[in-house]
C-alpha cells in the first residue's frame, strides 16, 4: 500500500483577467508586452539609418538637414539684423566687436592663408639658376649681398624668372658627431639630396668631413674632367666612408682660400673651399661661379 505525504501547499490563486481600466497602458494585450521584444503585427520598425529615397529620416546628414541649417542660419541672421537696425552705426559697430570679434579673425585668417597658399603654389618662382651654401660665416654674403649682386651681374641671370640663393645662415660642424645633429646640417642634407643645391663652402677640414659622408660630386668623374684638370693644383681629397666605394683618397672639394671670396668679400678670413653637391643638375652653373670667384674682372 502506498502512502503520500500531506503537505501544506496552497493552492495558487486563479489568474485574474486584466481589468480595463482607461488605461492604454494598462490594456495593452499581451502582444503589445514591453517583454515582448518582436513588433507586433502591423507596427513598423524604425530604421536607425537614412532611407535610399533621400527623405532624409535616418542618421547622416541629409539634403533636408542641410536645408534646416541654412534655414536656421537666415533666421538668425534676420534676428540680427533686426535687432541692431534701430541702433547707430556707432553702435552697430560695437555689437558687432563684442560679439562676434573671434569670428571675424578666424574668417581672415582663413582667407589671409587661403591667399598666401595660392600665390606660393601659382605666382612665386620655384626653380634656381644656382643655389650656394656658405657655411659657418658671420659676414653679410646672402641674397641681395654685395657678392650675390655682382654674380648675377656677372652670369647675366634674370631672377623673375628663376632664383638665385645664396644661404650664409648655416652653421654645423661635420667633424663631430655632435655637429650633424642640429638643424642647419639636417637643412643641408634635405636641400642636398634634393638635387637643388649646387655647391657649399667651408672650412677645409669640414668640407673633408662632408665629402667622406659621399655627399659632394667626385672630381674624377668624366662629367667634371675639364674642373679636374682646371683646378688639379687646388684639389682636396677625402678617404671615404664607404671603402667599397674607393680605397684611394678622392678628390672632392677645391681650396679657394686665395679666391675674391676672401680677398675682396671677406666671407671667410683664410683656410676655405668649394665642394659640388653630388646631386647637383647644374654642373655648368658651379663651374661659373668657380669662373666669378678666380677669373672675373675687378
Amino acid at each position: 500500500m502506498a502512502y503520500y505525504r500531506k503537505t501544506n501547499r496552497a493552492a495558487k490563486p486563479a489568474r485574474k483577467e486584466p481589468v480595463n481600466t482607461g488605461s492604454p497602458v494598462l490594456n495593452r494585450s499581451a502582444a503589445e508586452s514591453p517583454r515582448d521584444k518582436r513588433p507586433a503585427e502591423g507596427r513598423i520598425k524604425p530604421s536607425r539609418t537614412a532611407d535610399k529615397a533621400g527623405t532624409g529620416k535616418g542618421s547622416g546628414f541629409s539634403s533636408s538637414g542641410k536645408a534646416d541649417v541654412a534655414t536656421r542660419f537666415r533666421t538668425w541672421l534676420s534676428g540680427e539684423s533686426a535687432k541692431i537696425a534701430p541702433l547707430p552705426l556707432k553702435k552697430k559697430l560695437q555689437y558687432i566687436a563684442d560679439y562676434y570679434w573671434l569670428w571675424i579673425l578666424g574668417m581672415v585668417t582663413v582667407v589671409s592663408l587661403s591667399g598666401y597658399i595660392v600665390y606660393r603654389a601659382f605666382f612665386t618662382v620655384k626653380d634656381y639658376w644656382f643655389y650656394a651654401i656658405f657655411a659657418n660665416t658671420m659676414e653679410d654674403a646672402g641674397n641681395h649681398s654685395r657678392i650675390w649682386e655682382d654674380f648675377v651681374d656677372y652670369a647675366g641671370y634674370d631672377t623673375s624668372q628663376k632664383n638665385v640663393v645664396f644661404n650664409a645662415a648655416s652653421y654645423f660642424d661635420p667633424t663631430v658627431v655632435s655637429g650633424t645633429a642640429n638643424s642647419y646640417f639636417q637643412a643641408f642634407v634635405a636641400v642636398a639630396e634634393a638635387g637643388d643645391l649646387d655647391i657649399v663652402t667651408m672650412g677645409r677640414k669640414s668640407l673633408e668631413a662632408v665629402g667622406s659622408s659621399g655627399r659632394l660630386l667626385d672630381l674624377r668623374l668624366d662629367s667634371c674632367r675639364e674642373i679636374c684638370s682646371r683646378y688639379a693644383d687646388r684639389l682636396i681629397y677625402c678617404e671615404p666612408v664607404d671603402e667599397s666605394y674607393s680605397d684611394e683618397p678622392v678628390p672632392i672639394g677645391i681650396d679657394i682660400s686665395d679666391s675674391r671670396l676672401v680677398t675682396r668679400y671677406h666671407v671667410y678670413s683664410s683656410d676655405c673651399a668649394l665642394g659640388i653637391s653630388s646631386h647637383t643638375q647644374r654642373l655648368d652653373e658651379a663651374e661659373r661661379f668657380l669662373d666669378f670667384l678666380f677669373e672675373a674682372p675687378e
